[in-house]
């Protein structure tokens, strides 16, 4: 959903429970105190810098993360459903809706920035889809057209009838 961490961020690299543990310690202990429990309790070099930005940034990974798995489990739920078979993609946008709306009454513009980012790239990713489908049966057309003028056993009457088909022209 949302960018990897830099390999070079080792706070956000570290395992979910740890970073969970370090999210709490910074939730009752300043920064300047943090860098040395971070270091002896979990062997982590870090800054008060680096500590800032982690505590912003953990809340709104989690909520991305927990966004896509639910987006998983609906789109899994309605493969196994015979009724919402084909439906994969409307309750994807009904899903990004949701967490969209959940973002604002959270009022975390963070995460509806994110999901809006999704949302507007999913909606351009349809829309290439659209164009590729769009260009393939032009092309097959194409093709048809093609062989129905190369070939040398049609007469002229039977070769418009047939381009008139491909293109339905009448």
């Amino acid at each position: 959903m949302s960018r990897k961490p830099r390999t070079d961020s080792k706070l956000k690299t570290l395992p979910a429970e740890t970073q969970r543990q370090i999210f709490e310690l910074l939730r009752g202990v300043p920064y300047r105190k943090a860098v040395a429990e971070v270091r002896e309790k979990f062997g982590v070099e870090t800054s008060v810098g680096a500590l800032a930005e982690f505590y912003s940034w953990f809340p709104l990974s989690r909520g991305l993360e927990q966004a896509a798995s639910f987006a998983e489990q609906l789109e899994k739920m309605a493969k196994a459903d015979p009724q919402l078979a084909g439906k994969s993609e409307e309750i994807s946008r009904f899903a990004q809706i949701a967490f969209e709306a959940r973002a604002v009454e959270t009022q975390d513009p963070e995460l509806y920035v994110e999901l809006a980012k999704l949302r507007i790239k999913r909606e351009a990713n349809t829309l290439q889809e659209r164009r590729v489908k769009i260009l393939e049966a032009k092309a097959a057309k194409a093709d048809a057209a093609e062989q129905v003028a190369n070939d040398s056993t049609l007469t002229e009457e039977e070769r418009t009838k047939r381009l008139r088909q491909i293109f339905r022209m009448g």
